[in-house]
């Protein structure tokens, strides 16, 4: 399984959830540290939370947590090779974030 999410944005603090192929989901927080200049995201699933992770380019964000998580996420850019930097990282810079196997 391979689930782009599509729902990024330049908002500096949005939630979303994504369904996965289990039943259950994934409930996202990203959030924009203006002084910093880049994201970080909360996730929960049941009742497992994690906070204040910043989003770099990886194939596991949450690799720490692959006991408790079923699924992947993952961070890509296919032009640039740093991690998100600056409030436009999602619409105007190329990042994307996908759910995926693990």
């Amino acid at each position: 399984m391979l689930d782009e999410i599509t729902c990024l944005s330049d908002k500096p603090n949005y939630k979303f959830s994504v369904g996965l192929p289990n039943g259950s989901e994934y409930i996202f927080h990203i959030y924009y540290l203006t002084r910093q200049q880049y994201w970080m995201v909360d996730i929960q699933y049941n009742d497992f939370k994690c906070n204040g992770r910043r989003i770099i380019m990886t194939d596991d964000l949450f690799k720490d947590f692959a006991n408790i998580l079923p699924y992947a996420v993952a961070v890509i850019n296919n032009k640039q090779q740093i991690s998100p930097i600056g409030q436009n990282a999602f619409t105007q810079q190329g990042y994307q974030m996908f759910v995926m196997d693990r």
